[in-house]
């Protein structure tokens, strides 16, 4: 049964109401540190956020319904300054803080194009372990809170959790 809020948003927008079920995010990216000094640096990179949803539209008075998948694909460039607690030559541990700004590059719901100009902004910060292989390259983990800032127009992950916890690991050039 479609809870009382829900049908009250379906009368506003006057034939139809939309529901969405959010899938986890899938994200990856590539990561560069850029050192100040032996104990702050520059944290930057390119990050790939995929967001699937499951839209379930349904028509009133007739209360038929039908079902779209939603796939939106972001670009995001991360810009954090990170303050290494421990700072050796095999083994980083670091704390940061930084934000994030996103653009959609691709979304569609069913076969219909979905278009968002406004970027997106959200705040992070993050606790991270880096082991390092060479000097110039690390493997790293990195438990990550980030909040969203604002909104677009496509209805995602994002936008019905604005704060997430997330664990990020991956390769790291340091420079």
């Amino acid at each position: 049964e479609t809870p009382q809020p829900a049908m009250a948003m379906m009368r506003a927008k006057g034939g139809y109401g939309d529901i969405y079920r959010h899938e986890v995010p899938v994200s990856f990216g590539v990561s560069a540190r850029f050192f100040l000094t032996d104990r702050l640096s520059i944290n930057t990179g390119l990050n790939y956020t995929r967001y699937k949803s499951l839209r379930t539209r349904t028509f009133i008075p007739s209360y038929d319904q039908q079902k779209d998948w939603q796939h939106a694909h972001y670009l995001g460039v991360p810009v954090r300054l990170d303050f290494m607690a421990v700072n050796r030559k095999h083994f980083n541990m670091y704390f940061g803080a930084g934000l994030q700004m996103d653009k959609c590059v691709y979304a569609k719901i069913g076969e219909e194009r979905l278009h968002e100009k406004q970027l997106l902004f959200g705040l992070a910060g993050a606790m991270g372990l880096q082991v390092n292989i060479v000097p110039m390259v690390g493997l790293y983990v990195e438990p990550e809170v980030s909040y969203a800032l604002n909104d677009g127009s496509i209805e995602t992950f994002r936008s019905a959790e604005p704060f997430v916890v997330t664990v990020r690991g991956g390769l790291r050039f340091n420079f």
